[in-house]
């Protein structure tokens, strides 16, 4: 496409087109119904032989499937709004309309399979106490039943099952029913409903169109609440919106609501749909793998991780999206699932011709070609203590029903679809023929410009002049003065910005040959100047590299830096470069902030270059005759971010059949200095105490390790809230709560670490410590790490649960701008000109 062009030249000449199919796209996908026409083919289990079980213990359930039964549907975005942060905020409804003609079987067709509403009352109080279960197992007796023998299709899918249990269980005051609806069907409620999927937060793609269609939020928050770390967050788009990509995407992840989770599909083969090329994206056996095969998917388990993996691959807990059923999903026909799922069951035969997941996209617009989105819902059923109808039941996945969401374009949209691909080389051909007129303008222009100027031109000749800062500090006699360009040494933790400088000699002490030193001192302060009496000295002092400066007892082999070579040139002889190395163990600049009524120096680590004449490095110096000045080794943040800080704790209680739960995730493991930390917190109460209130905290950890003892904790920022409380038994909650830690709500606290100060230098809190292997500690220093902690306040005798998450606090790596320095009490500052080589002038100045 246009092959003589730049890239900045395609990049321009699309602009116009990309902004046309960006605008195209939201509209078609957040404004306007699905143009693509959709559909949903449902198919039914019918159980056959559920008397054998009762004569046979070694017969296996056998299955016939029944359909499909299909129906229209349309999806529309309601209840639009759009936000300052180029994301739109809907709700979506669906409507479904029942198609005879494509289906096979009617509405009343009917159907014997697992009564659900008897198994999840079992399930739910399987852990209850003796007295309760058989009270509950009388009630089972009388009103409920293994199976639902003989029900209609249409009340299974959209009617609903009226079952007298249902009104006779919602009765019951236990915080273990958690019954949220009066009648059974596995589409009521939903057709026609504006709320029932969730409200959505949509990336429009004007701030940058790879993020367009990507979904932000989910219920209002970026975290579903349900499963742990990366696995409940929410990402990636509707299945209907597709971001427009130059490349072919190795995989693609879009987030159903029906599960409440993500799904990742990989791409397997390019594919052709009327001469439309797109990629061919399948869902694999990552999709329902929970660690078993492949770790990073054990976040899927919901069990406690310590027993994780709890299933076999190939079907996934749905629980809790389903308000705690034993509800599972698989794909149809437990395809690519375990094979002990198909043999504990007979009637089902899986292919991937039939049964498998995918969608074909065309990737430069994000059009779907063709999509066949097919999931699979389970019931687990196994032996129930305490129930008569689970005694002597089999140990097996029940498969209940299967649908399959199919959606392909048409020839009229597949058309449309190609006067949208040949936009961008249309408009290039266009932008480049008014582009040749204007550059043959310009270029004329330029020509008549340069011959008048060319008439009574004289070569003239520009001098190039620009000026360099260094900080200068002189010996109080005036013999020794010291030059440096920056007192910032950047520690990378495997090495130490090499220590440079110039220092300037008197001609006295150059005739004389006197001996001058260089030292780089790290001084420890661990205890208050004032409390120093009768000889108790706090402070200890390390000298981490020293050198004879001048004369040199042998030839230098060190390379000069520019600044070096520049300050060699404009001081004269008598000035001689220094270059000093420490170690990387050293410890890094930290102060400890004073108390109002303290005076003198503050506690902490600091550094300092030493320059003195003396006889020996380890001659007593003499005041007049020496230099010092306060340098700072200091760390910046890494360039690429840790892994995602997670964690679950959980607390069960004396007479509770279940435990209280308590997961909070950060949302990135790096922070910078002043900006915001996002706490999700989801909470999980299965016990029988109330959480009354909740508290969020940054706690600064600031660790003296000279000190066998000497750790102690700052809170740097702190919320506490009560809203959502209190939580009851049996419920759940999921919130976010935001902290900013900054030394500006600390400012009057004694023993908040600073970083290193030096003067003129606004201070902040200190950054964490980064060390390169964290089990070996310095002999004397300060290490300073970060943690988020949550507190759940649960009353007088329920007691509190927390969970801590250390993160990383520090300031971003600086540009290669120039900084601009100051001076100050310890330092002055010189400037110098440095003119570089003469350059001939190509035009004239009048």
């Amino acid at each position: 496409m246009c092959s003589p062009c730049t890239d900045f030249q395609k990049k321009f000449i699309s602009l116009g087109c990309s902004a046309f199919l960006v605008l195209l796209a939201i509209m078609l996908g957040v404004l306007w119904p699905t143009p693509i026409p959709m559909y949903l083919e449902v198919y039914f289990f019918n159980w056959t032989n559920p008397d054998e079980l009762k004569t046979n213990r070694s017969a296996k359930p056998h299955f016939v499937e029944m359909g499909p039964y299909t129906f229209s549907e349309v999806h529309e975005r309601v209840n639009l709004v759009w936000n300052d942060n180029y994301t739109v905020t809907y709700e979506q409804r669906r409507t479904w309309h029942f198609v005879p003609e494509l289906s096979k079987g009617t509405l009343n067709d009917e159907v014997t399979n697992l009564n659900v509403i008897t198994l999840n009352a079992a399930h739910f109080l399987r852990n209850s106490n003796s007295l309760l279960k058989l009270l509950i197992n009388m009630f089972l007796k009388m009103e409920g039943s293994l199976l639902w023998r003989n029900k209609p299709v249409g009340e299974l899918l959209f009617q609903g099952v009226k079952d007298p249990l249902l009104d006779l269980l919602k009765t019951i005051n236990s915080s273990e029913l958690n019954i949220p609806f009066d009648k059974f069907g596995w589409f009521v409620g939903r057709n026609l409903s504006d709320t029932f999927d969730g409200t959505f937060t949509m990336k429009t793609g004007a701030d940058g169109l790879e993020g367009m269609g990507f979904l932000t939020q989910w219920n209002g928050s970026p975290h579903t609440g349900m499963y742990r770390g990366k696995c409940g967050e929410v990402y990636g788009t509707s299945g209907e919106l597709w971001p427009a990509t130059s490349t072919v995407p190795p995989n693609i992840t879009l987030f159903p609501s029906d599960v409440c989770r993500s799904i990742t599909l990989q791409g397997t083969e390019q594919v052709s749909l009327y001469n439309i090329q797109g990629m061919k994206y399948v869902g694999d056996d990552r999709v329902f793998d929970n660690g078993v095969k492949y770790p990073e998917a054990s976040c899927w388990c919901n069990a406690n991780p310590a027993h994780c993996p709890d299933l076999k691959p190939g079907v996934f807990n749905a629980s809790a999206c389903k308000y705690g059923s034993p509800t599972f999903v698989s794909f149809p026909h437990f395809y690519l699932a375990d094979e002990s799922y198909q043999t504990a069951v007979t009637g089902l035969h899986p292919n991937k011709t039939e049964h498998e997941f995918y969608m074909a996209i065309e990737p430069s617009t994000g059009i779907p070609l063709d999509v066949r989105a097919q999931l699979q819902i389970n019931e687990h059923l196994q032996p129930i203590e305490g129930f008569s109808f689970y005694e002597h039941v089999p140990d097996a996945m029940i498969p209940m029903i299967w649908f399959r969401q199919r959606a392909t374009l048409t020839q009229e949209l597949a058309e449309q679809a190609k006067l949208a691909l040949a936009l961008p080389s249309l408009g290039i051909y266009i932008a480049v023929f008014f582009g040749s007129i204007g550059v043959i303008l310009v270029f004329v222009f330029l020509l008549c410009s340069i011959k008048k100027w060319s008439q009574n031109a004289e070569p003239k000749y520009i001098k190039m002049v620009y000026n360099f800062k260094v900080f200068k500090k002189c010996a109080p006699n005036g013999k020794v003065t010291l030059y440096m360009g920056k007192r910032d040494f950047v520690d990378h933790v495997s090495g130490v910005e090499p220590i440079d400088g110039i220092v300037v000699l008197d001609d006295e002490y150059v005739r004389e040959n006197r001996k001058v030193f260089g030292q780089i001192v790290c001084s420890f302060r661990y205890g208050r100047e004032e409390d120093e009496v009768m000889g108790l000295n706090f402070q200890k002092e390390l000298c981490l590299a020293s050198e004879q400066i001048y004369p040199r007892p042998e030839k230098s082999d060190k390379e000069q830096t520019k600044l070096q070579e520049r300050l060699l040139k404009k001081l004269g002889s008598n000035a001689i470069p220094f270059t000093f190395n420490i170690s990387p163990n050293a410890p890094s600049s930290v102060t400890l902030q004073q108390g109002e009524d303290d005076n003198g120096d503050p506690c902490g680590v600091s550094y300092y270059v030493k320059i003195f004449a003396g006889d020996s490095e380890t001659d007593r110096t003499h005041r007049r005759s020496t230099v010092t000045l306060g340098i700072r080794k200091i760390q910046f943040a890494p360039t690429k971010q840790g892994q995602q800080p997670c964690t679950v704790v959980r607390k069960d209680f004396m007479l509770s059949p279940g435990e209280l739960e308590l997961e909070v995730t950060l949302d990135k493991q790096l922070y910078l200095h002043g900006e915001r930390i996002g706490v999700n917190i989801c909470i999980r109460n299965n016990s029988n105490k109330m959480v009354k209130k909740i508290k969020a905290m940054v706690q600064q950890g600031v660790d003296v390790v000279l000190f066998q003892n000497g750790s102690y904790r700052n809170t740097v920022a702190s919320l506490e809230t009560s809203e959502g409380c209190p939580i009851q038994p049996g419920s759940s909650l999921q919130k976010v709560m935001y902290l900013t830690p900054l030394l500006s709500s600390n400012k009057q606290r004694r023993g908040v670490a600073l970083d290193g100060q030096i003067k003129r230098q606004d201070q902040c809190l200190a950054s964490t410590t980064l060390l390169a292997q964290p089990d070996q500690r310095d002999a004397f220093g300060i290490i300073i790490s970060y943690a988020v902690k949550v507190k759940l306040f649960l009353g007088a005798l329920g007691g509190e649960l927390s969970a801590e998450l250390p993160f990383v606090l520090m300031h971003p790596k600086p540009g290669t701008k120039a900084k601009v320095i100051h001076a100050d009490s310890q330092a002055d500052v010189e400037t110098f000109r440095q003119d570089t080589v003469d350059q001939q002038a190509s035009v004239d100045f009048d």
